[in-house]
């Protein structure tokens, strides 16, 4: 065999050999990434599935959104859900906070008042995205600065 085929072959084996190290690399990278809290407390794939929540949320509530974010669940949040007679399993959840007009509300404001719904919180599972509780918000929203905003102004 040539010298000259000789280094082309081993030079194509060492490019090969690369290529198939990176690979392998990226996937762990990406893996990794996917593990890795991001705002809000949330993993890439919860942020995913709390962006799948907040668009069928706010189909089913053919709600004129102005924006939705998220985060994980808080503590707190939690123990006000045992209050409300949720069904979410244990163990991490997400919060989709949807802010916009809600123009078919099946809860209405607080007898004496005239607030509006201007949003909904809605609490589920952060694997299947199953909502497992939600409760609207009347008159004006404040922004939760630990949610990361996943669309909108």
């Amino acid at each position: 065999m040539p010298a000259s085929l000789h280094r082309s072959l081993a030079a194509l084996v060492v490019v090969l050999s690369a290529l198939l190290v990176s690979g392998c690399v990226s996937q762990q990278t990406a893996d990794r990434a996917d593990q890795r809290v991001m705002p809000g407390g949330l993993t890439h794939a919860e942020l995913q599935v709390a962006g799948q929540v907040a668009r069928r949320e706010a189909a089913r509530e053919d709600v004129q959104l102005r924006s939705a974010s998220a985060g994980v669940v808080t503590r707190a949040m939690r123990s006000g859900l045992g209050a409300q007679g949720h069904d979410c399993p244990p163990g991490r959840l997400v919060h989709v906070r949807l802010v916009g007009a809600f123009p078919h509300p099946t809860q209405a404001p607080l007898a004496g008042t005239d607030d509006q719904v201007g949003g909904k919180d809605v609490v589920a599972d952060p694997v299947t995205g199953r909502v497992c509780a939600s409760t609207y918000l009347f008159g004006r929203i404040v922004t939760d600065l630990s949610l990361v905003r996943l669309f909108g102004s």
